[in-house]
């Protein structure tokens, strides 16, 4: 999703980082495909949660095609996202495939060194996971802009 929205708030937040790939200038080109395979045509790794209320087993066995490098399940603040232990639980991965972390920056971090350059990062599961990373990458501008419906490429 990031990769996708161009969020990058003025070239710096996300760049810094580490994720060169994630810049605005590389965003506005086509994103990596994924074959009918399953298999990406460049690393893919995911940080992942969910709100209790969804279909946590229905969601991960979908996202199970998709053969990732590695998987993240992140903590989020809010009391309506699963704990990532309990997210794993619910899921069809074993936990040995998938590694909880105990802050949001560190699975981030965690999942970029996973694709190292030549990959993609995949934040998805819920909009309290999106917006709290955005706010920990420090690119407030650009969740406010996301939210207002704005042009990212305005920030």
């Amino acid at each position: 999703m990031l990769a996708a929205r161009g969020l990058d708030a003025g070239g710096a937040c996300l760049r810094k980082r580490r994720a060169p790939f994630l810049s605005r200038s590389k965003c506005s080109s086509t994103p990596p495909t994924i074959r009918a395979s399953g298999q990406a045509s460049q690393p893919l790794a995911l940080v992942i949660n969910a709100a209790k209320d969804k279909d946590v087993r229905g969601i991960t066995e979908a996202l199970d095609e998709l053969h990732f490098e590695r998987i993240f399940v992140a903590p989020v603040s809010s009391s309506r996202i699963h704990d990532p232990q309990e997210f794993v639980a619910h899921s069809v991965w074993t936990p040995d495939r998938v590694e909880t972390s105990a802050e949001l920056l560190s699975a981030f971090d965690g999942a970029l060194d996973a694709v190292s350059r030549g990959g993609m990062v995949l934040v998805m599961g819920s909009i309290y996971l999106l917006g709290e990373l955005i706010v920990a990458l420090g690119c407030d501008d650009a969740l406010q802009s996301i939210f207002s419906g704005g042009d990212v490429d305005e920030v």
